[in-house]
């Protein structure tokens, strides 16, 4: 056998094939990746498909760490195709005032752990078993990993921020636990292992972890109903950051849920130019913000999968309506259907039945409204003329509400038991609607009850918030308003100032 250039061992013999490592692919494992590691290693490093090797001097999962340098992490090189044109830096001005104060109760109080390589790569070694043989051939950038890439985007910034981040553990109110579940699996992870072996290691080598019982430590979870795999230890005792929020499953006490990145911005360019280069996410949240505060638009608007993922914003309706046909097709399925019954509670089926009831309640009818059991080519337009917009579980936690916030539709939320984005600071009663699913036939008496002063009222209180609901800078703001949640944890799980002090006399 003879070494090849990606690192991995060519053998002769026809029969076998390479088993190439550190993220080398190809038939010969000739090919490495530049392109996908955290903050493009910071200037200080090589890019090795998703990980990062360190120039002499520098450290950390990115090489944003120096001992012995006085440096501004925000200073440091970044790669804007990444998270966007703007700093990383948290930024106070970006978030209403009355957010402000828990942003400012974290400054330079969080603590990232630094792991071990067999800690923070153990989900990758899990995406090689999982996907099998052709897992991970090719470049997978970072900023490409579509609608759960929020935990990337978090990450990266944090490992860049001054104003946050501080290397004293025992200044800190809150240690976070860095996994990068998704560096290199876009969809899911091993998170009981890997969050297993992150603890076990955390509580054998640091002193943190016991000294609180875990309450001061937070894990950011991301993908479909992924929370509800987070090992119980941990779930019961930090602060879980995730996109999925069944109270079966987070704590509305004491975890965040956060928004997902959506499939009509999963990467930069999409975000900026869009799929057809005029109608871009960027250019409709700017846009709606110099429209007047009335609407004229359909009253009610959903368009997406009825019972299934299929029929989403990638798999267009043409014509961007139903014909008579399609709608008694999908009246029959789902009158057949008992979860499709808005009485009955079925959380564990698609859409925990709640599209499902829209349907057989023949919302799609209302002359007032556009129901369409599939995505639509005028999207963007759309959504930004309607007044309200129907937000309902799919497979994972909906990621529409993100559009309709930046395009400020005003939500009208259908679920049951699910906490909502940044549930614990937001007053989600100022702009948004909720109803419970049994609450769905009187969908439409509720809306037609709301007067468009009223409408108006809530439009302008969703435009102090619509920033913490997209990732991608400059326009978005999410990092500082799942910061601003955190800080509010902290206030409210005392886990600040008095807290330090204890473990600083212990």
């Amino acid at each position: 056998a003879s070494p090849s250039p990606g690192g991995g061992r060519r053998l002769d013999e026809a029969s076998y094939r390479c088993v190439c490592v550190d993220g080398a692919f190809g038939d010969g494992c000739e090919s490495i990746c530049s392109n996908d590691c955290f903050n493009g290693c910071s200037g200080h490093g090589t890019c090795v498909h998703g990980w990062c090797q360190c120039d002499a001097g520098w450290y950390g999962v990115d090489c944003s760490d120096a001992a012995g340098l006085q440096y501004r992490r925000s200073a440091l090189s970044t790669d804007p195709m990444q998270f966007g044109d703007g700093t990383t830096r948290a930024q106070l001005s970006v978030l209403p005032a009355t957010l402000r104060p828990h942003l400012r109760r974290l400054r330079r109080s969080v603590y990232v752990y630094q792991m071990p390589a067999s800690v923070n790569r153990a989900a990758e070694a899990w995406m090689w078993r999982q996907w099998g043989k052709d897992a991970g051939r090719g470049c997978d950038p970072v900023h490409n990993r579509r609608i759960y890439s929020a935990q990337s985007h978090f990450d990266a910034h944090l490992l860049h921020d001054d104003f946050t981040r501080t290397l004293d553990p025992k200044r800190a109110s809150l240690f976070y636990v860095p996994l990068f579940l998704n560096q290199r699996v876009p969809w899911g992870a091993d998170l009981n292992a890997s969050m297993s072996r992150a603890l076990q290691y955390i509580r054998t080598r640091h002193p943190w972890w016991n000294a609180s019982s875990g309450r001061d430590h937070v894990w950011f979870v991301f993908g479909e109903r992924q929370t509800c795999l987070v090992p119980p230890e941990i779930a019961k005792a930090s602060i879980i950051v995730g996109h999925w929020g069944d109270e079966d499953c987070m704590s509305p006490d004491k975890d965040v849920v956060v928004p997902t990145i959506t499939p009509v911005q999963h990467d930069y360019p999409r975000f900026v130019q869009g799929r057809d280069g005029t109608h871009s996410l960027q250019r409709s949240m700017r846009g709606s913000a110099e429209l007047p505060l009335g609407r004229s638009g359909p009253l009610v608007f959903f368009a997406g999968g009825i019972t299934s993922f299929g029929a989403s914003q990638d798999n267009l309706r043409k014509g961007g309506i139903d014909s008579q046909e399609k709608q008694e097709k999908w009246l029959k399925r789902v009158t057949a259907d008992r979860c499709a019954r808005p009485d009955v509670s079925c959380r564990q089926v698609y859409s925990m039945g709640v599209r499902q009831a829209i349907w057989r309640e023949k919302l799609y009818a209302e002359p007032d409204m556009r129901i369409v059991s599939a995505g639509v080519p005028d999207y963007f337009d759309v959504v930004t003329k309607a007044r309200f917009c129907i937000h309902t579980e799919g497979n994972g936690w909906g990621a529409r509400v993100v559009d309709y916030m930046a395009m400020e539709c005003l939500p009208l939320m259908v679920n049951d038991r699910m906490i909502f984005p940044y549930a614990n600071v937001l007053p989600w009663e100022d702009f948004a609607i909720h109803l419970r699913k049994d609450q769905i036939p009187a969908l439409a008496a509720t809306v037609r009850n709301i007067s468009q002063r009223r409408q108006e009222e809530m439009r302008t209180a969703l435009r102090l918030y619509k920033a913490g609901f997209v990732w991608w800078r400059p326009d978005g703001a999410a990092y500082e308003f799942t910061l601003a949640a955190l800080g509010q944890r902290v206030e409210q799980l005392g886990l600040g100032r008095a807290a330090r002090q204890a473990r600083a006399r212990s």
